[in-house]
């Protein structure tokens, strides 16, 4: 046989094993190739000695036939360069396709009909002529652009809406999916309308929910102040939102069942004030649910000052595989925003000036680095003032702050044993003995 013709047929016998591996044994593939260029550069060498040699060496991942190797002496380190340049491009092929495959949300096992993509954008896109987009009311953000719209639900119906626009269509049918899986029925979180696709494009998707004229609590915090009163109300409608959304829920508590989740970017700009003041958890394009055979991606997304010391001492690509490890990283997040809260509440008529946890330290876009140093290594937190702790109404809540921004993510409150610390503040504030609750000014 020709030697240059042995020389493919050895590619292909070699691309062929690859193609049938499993993902997980993607590094021994990679060492097994760089085996296989080396024997293939090799003078004097039959091609069935080193097929031998390499299937040995990689513990039987690849399994060449030999047969089609005959003995033959020659020299092929003149198509070396040729051979490494195709397996090359064959690995960054398959390692493209693999990128793609896992960045897609997989299909549900419990429900595979109902969790496709094919599915959701039936039940959950609304018709372009249906939805309305004020383009010049927009807010811009690094992953997404909110716009401000009207949504025709019927011929006489029509409701002012907010519009995010996704830069990732995986993201907007994410947060349709966990809607769908998990029947999103609670006054602590921010329901939605539907997805919708922005003109002109195919890969710009929205998610569509319902406008809430007070905006977020970071845009309130930034020019309002709080009572005391106020803060406790406001903590527990929070912490109320994600007990709901860390919990289980069996059709024997409520008619209906829930998968337990992680919502992966609480942050104060992802909680949202109702006409009451009441707080509602937003954006759900990151949520990864548990028990449902839904997956999201494993790039933790959202602000570094908001990761938690185990994300920031893992790095960029930290997975959360456990239901335990996600739910204390949404806890340790959750914390800081209620120092937020607590950083805008008066003491003796006086509020500090709003920051976000750490800004005052590495500014508003510090990098993972910055944060690593601070909340890993020096084991910094928000500044608890003097003030605070001298007020003996704060002093509980702060003592649960510090609880829940452990170090140690096994010390931290569950949600729903931080919103029930909270509500015995909350009782214990309106008691014959305390202060009566002062309603939020109209």
């Amino acid at each position: 046989m020709d030697p240059l013709k042995q020389t493919h047929l050895a590619t292909l016998n070699y691309t062929g094993c690859i193609a049938r591996l499993n993902i997980d044994s993607w590094d021994a593939a990679i060492g097994g190739m760089s085996e296989l260029i080396k024997a293939w550069s090799f003078r004097d060498s039959t091609p069935r000695e080193h097929a031998s040699e390499i299937s040995s060496n990689c513990s039987g991942i690849f399994n060449f036939n030999t047969e089609e190797f005959p003995p033959y002496k020659y020299s092929c380190s003149e198509y070396a360069p040729a051979i490494l340049i195709a397996i090359l491009v064959w690995a960054a092929a398959t390692a493209l396709l693999r990128r793609k495959h896992r960045s897609r949300p997989e299909q549900s096992e419990s429900n595979p009909d109902s969790s496709s993509d094919d599915i959701l954008f039936s039940e959950w896109t609304i018709p372009g002529g249906k939805l309305d987009i004020d383009a010049s009311a927009g807010f811009f953000g690094i992953h997404r652009r909110v716009f401000r719209g009207t949504y025709k639900e019927t011929p006489t119906v029509h409701k002012q809406v907010a519009v995010k626009i996704l830069r990732a269509q995986h993201l907007a049918l994410n947060a349709a999916r966990v809607h769908s899986l998990c029947q999103m029925q609670h006054p602590n979180i921010l329901e939605i309308f539907g997805i919708g696709r922005e003109a002109g494009s195919r890969s710009l998707l929205s998610v569509v929910s319902p406008w809430q004229v007070r905006g977020s609590l970071y845009d309130h915090l930034k020019i309002n102040t709080l009572s005391y009163c106020q803060l406790l109300h406001l903590s527990c409608s929070i912490a109320d939102g994600l007990a709901y959304l860390h919990a289980a829920k069996t059709p024997s508590e409520g008619g209906y069942s829930k998968p337990a989740m992680a919502h992966r970017n609480i942050k104060s700009k992802n909680i949202i004030l109702r006409d009451d003041r009441t707080a509602c958890i937003a954006d759900f394009d990151s949520t990864i649910v548990y028990d449902s055979g839904t997956t999201a991606e494993e790039m933790v997304i959202g602000s570094f000052l908001y990761w938690s010391p185990e994300l920031l001492e893992g790095g960029a690509t930290t997975a959360l595989p456990t239901r335990e490890t996600s739910q204390a990283a949404d806890i340790y997040a959750v914390t800081l925003v209620l120092w937020e809260a607590l950083s805008r509440t008066a003491v003796s008529s006086e509020s500090s000036e709003y920051v976000m946890p750490f800004e005052d330290t590495v500014g508003p876009n510090p990098s993972l680095l910055q944060m690593r140093e601070i909340v890993v290594s020096r084991r910094k937190r928000p500044i608890i003032e003097r003030a605070w702790r001298e007020d003996d109404r704060f002093s509980p809540y702060i003592s649960l702050l510090e609880l829940c921004w452990d170090q140690d993510p096994r010390i931290r409150y569950s949600a729903g044993k931080l919103h029930r610390s909270l509500r015995l503040f909350e009782s214990a504030m309106v008691s014959p003995t305390k202060d009566k609750f002062v309603p939020w000014p109209a």
